[in-house]
């Protein structure tokens, strides 16, 4: 659980830098990484 909210931290730190919206960074991360099922990812990216 550490490691996603890791993840999460260096994320907001990219879109505060880059301007970039979140969801495009962090979606394909936790489908990818973390081995969230798609709709799952999609959901908690939109809290």
């Amino acid at each position: 659980m550490l490691t996603v909210s890791f993840t999460g931290f260096i994320v907001g730190l990219l879109v505060g830098l880059a301007g970039m919206g979140g969801g495009l960074l962090m979606t394909p991360l936790l489908i990818l990484l973390y081995g969230f099922s798609p709709t799952m990812a999609v959901g908690t990216d939109l809290i």
